[in-house]
């Protein structure tokens, strides 16, 4: 709760401590991605933070879409890990580049709707 706190004062303070607000895009989160595979597939990564950033950015989303209140797009089965978001994503990334550009969200949501639809009806 103390970190949650200390992140939104953060995030209110940003404009007047000049820290950027621009959000990163889904090419950034592929590239952090990237590492997080692997250090996944090799116990190693070429960079440590960006495979950190990755996992818990996944991590982070996959909460939120659990935690919703109102009816989601996107249903994740309890048993999927945070490897298999991490290739999901990446998979999508990778099939769609003319995405990149997009906010991280907007990228790892469509990745996640497309692998995880609701069963209708």
């Amino acid at each position: 709760m103390k970190r949650f706190l200390a992140m939104a004062l953060l995030m209110a303070l940003a404009p007047t401590l000049g820290i950027s607000q621009t959000r990163p895009t889904t090419n950034t989160l592929l590239l952090e991605c990237r590492s997080a595979l692997q250090l996944l597939d090799t116990g190693e990564a070429r960079n440590y933070a960006e495979a950190w950033a990755c996992s818990s950015y996944m991590a982070g989303l996959r909460d939120g879409i659990s935690t919703a209140l109102e009816a989601s797009t996107i249903c994740i089965p309890q048993t999927v890990t945070g490897g298999q978001l991490i290739r999901i994503f990446v998979r999508w990334a990778d099939d769609n580049p003319a995405l990149l550009h997009e906010d991280q969200a907007l990228g790892a949501l469509r990745a996640l709707r497309q692998a995880f639809p609701c069963a209708t009806g």
